[in-house]
């Protein structure tokens, strides 16, 4: 038997005794790794709440430190690994956890349940029991986040929601939101907010009770954001950006295309079914930076291999500020007509 039973069994009672009803032994090994699985899987916003917004960013890996020492891998065949390259220390998602809190037994436990939202006396066995019901039911109520105590854990440390975002199918039929949650950086007073961007599912348990919860809603099958947008005009263009939030911005200024994004971020394009866009003209607007273009150049191979009439990507003046995207204020000496000209020049 764990040396450590004793101590993890206090912290996971719940766990405990519901194996023990099945005949089986609490195993604490089986408990890290349920526990990391969970972290992995929201190793962005982890990465964000422990070490704040990165110094800087590829497609599935962020750096962080001036001089890039610590490595965060957000997606690939290492997303939910880090690497410090000034220290040696290395690890999973839940040993980041152990060395940026300094928690072990049963409050490493109780963080970790508090961050990815374990609601109390339910076990893993329980949580991972709940299956998003897709599309949801039209009579269902919006979420609640303040006013559900299942939900507002995310409004911890601060964080203010700014957003939410609708993911929907090609009928139009809601599938789940991802939010955005924002909040002052201690580190950069007046500098950008730190985010978080956790998905939302409408979900029902074995027992048949339903509820909202943070969990993802796509399974294997990452729709795009603006789906139904394509079969209200077939004829409009699309237009494709890094991000739902630059995506609404944008599609008020460019009405005359159809305006998608995806969910994750640049490390997630890959896992997007892109197969919405065959036959479709599709230009790609990268953010000013090399993790934005490198990540359009990747979905333009997969947009042609998906058999879109055309493919191009805008291409950025040198002097535009970097990171800039389509959200942000346009820089001196723009206007629409820049805009325009940009798409119209794009290859």
């Amino acid at each position: 038997m764990d040396s450590r039973l004793p101590e993890i069994e206090q912290t996971s009672h719940t766990l405990a005794s519901s194996l023990k009803v099945q005949g089986k032994e609490f195993d604490y090994k089986d408990y890290s790794r349920w526990m990391n699985e969970q972290l992995t899987l929201r190793i962005s916003s982890l990465a964000v709440s422990l070490l704040g917004n990165p110094t800087y960013k590829r497609p599935t890996e962020w750096r962080y430190g001036d001089k890039k020492h610590l490595v965060v891998h957000v997606g690939g065949k290492w997303q939910g690994w880090f690497h410090d390259f000034e220290t040696g220390e290395r690890g999973d998602a839940l040993q980041l956890v152990k060395n940026k809190t300094g928690y072990t037994g049963k409050a490493l436990s109780e963080w970790v349940k508090s961050f990815i939202g374990h609601a109390p006396n339910q076990s893993p066995k329980e949580l991972s029991s709940w299956k998003p019901i897709i599309p949801v039911p039209k009579e269902v109520l919006p979420p609640d986040i303040e006013g559900n105590k299942y939900l507002n854990y995310m409004l911890k440390d601060g964080n203010k929601e700014v957003a939410r975002y609708a993911y929907c199918d090609e009928q139009g039929r809601l599938k789940g939101y991802v939010f955005r949650f924002e909040r002052p950086n201690p580190d950069d007073p007046g500098g950008k907010n730190l985010k978080i961007t956790p998905p939302l599912a409408y979900c029902q348990n074995e027992k048949g009770f339903k509820a909202w919860r943070w969990q993802g809603f796509f399974g294997d099958q990452k729709t795009a954001y603006g789906l139904e947008k394509l079969a209200q005009d077939p004829s409009k263009p699309v237009l494709v950006v890094e991000g739902e939030k630059k995506a609404d911005a944008a599609q008020k200024m460019l009405p005359e295309y159809h305006l998608l994004s995806w969910i994750g971020g640049a490390g997630n394009v890959g896992k997007t079914n892109w197969d919405c866009l065959a036959g479709r003209e599709v230009i790609l607007w990268p953010d000013h930076d090399e993790p934005g273009v490198r990540c359009m150049e990747c979905l333009k191979t997969i947009l042609r291999a998906a058999q879109c009439i055309s493919v191009k990507i805008v291409q950025l003046p040198k002097d535009t500020p970097k990171g800039w995207d389509l959200a942000d204020a346009w820089p001196e000496g723009w206007n629409q007509t820049t805009l325009d000209n940009l798409i119209k020049d794009s290859v």
